[in-house]
């Protein structure tokens, strides 16, 4: 919990205040739907305008200490956000290998319906073998020019949904630095100049949400029943 979630929890066993008093304070005249929210305000989701904005009168307290315990909340969640994205680049850098990046002439993926269905956003990285930063310059540049001639062949010189593929770019080490990352032509040349200037690597990832859940797995189910042959009922209607 975050800093005004404890306070409020705190505060209601304080006074032996329970949800339905509570909420009665806040106004709620459905209840069932006010406990729906303050459980996921409890949780940390601080998109709960109404709670945060009526707190005080629930509890009996001036706003401005609400106020005050906002501005502490606020600190507590970029300290565990900066915290949860150090971790998940350690966890990114421990298994972290070398790979080409596909520059396409899209930066949104064209229809973003079949992007995500069929995870299209795996082709934009090209991986490249475990020990390529223990190989000599000229191995790494045949081994490059082969994955390039490869890539560019297989796909006829675009990228399924991202359109015409521009350049590559090499990503050899984690903690790189991006101006300085080498970039490829569609002929495995070693390229550079102004129109090869954008050496970012990131990969936007698309999904299919129903009512703010993922429906992805029924994609990937349906398909692995059509492989063996097993009847399926439609999914989406």
């Amino acid at each position: 919990m975050y800093t005004i979630q404890n306070y409020v929890m705190n505060m209601m066993k304080e006074k032996n205040m329970s949800k339905y008093m509570f909420l009665s304070l806040l106004g709620y005249k459905n209840i069932a739907k006010g406990i729906r929210r303050f459980d996921a305000f409890m949780k940390g989701d601080m998109s709960m305008k109404h709670i945060i904005e009526n707190i005080h009168k629930g509890l009996g307290i001036e706003k401005c200490e609400v106020d005050i315990l906002i501005k502490k909340t606020k600190k507590d969640i970029e300290k565990h956000i900066a915290e949860e994205t150090e971790k998940q680049r350690a966890i990114e850098r421990e298994h972290f290998k070398p790979y080409l990046f596909v520059k396409t002439d899209r930066k949104i993926p064209s229809p973003i319906f079949a992007y995500a269905i069929m995870g299209l956003e795996r082709l934009r990285r090209m991986s490249l073998p475990e020990n390529f930063s223990l190989m000599s310059e000229m191995e790494k540049s045949i081994t490059i020019r082969q994955r390039i001639n490869k890539a560019v062949s297989e796909f006829h010189g675009t990228l399924p949904t991202m359109g015409l593929i521009k350049y590559f770019i090499l990503h050899e080490v984690y903690d790189d630095c991006e101006s300085e990352r080498k970039v490829y032509d569609t002929e495995g040349k070693l390229v550079s100049g102004e129109e090869y200037s954008d050496k970012s690597v990131y990969i936007g990832r698309a999904s299919l949400t129903v009512r703010g859940q993922h429906i992805e797995h029924l994609f990937d189910n349906l398909h692995a029943a059509r492989k063996i042959n097993v009847p399926v009922k439609p999914v989406i209607h």
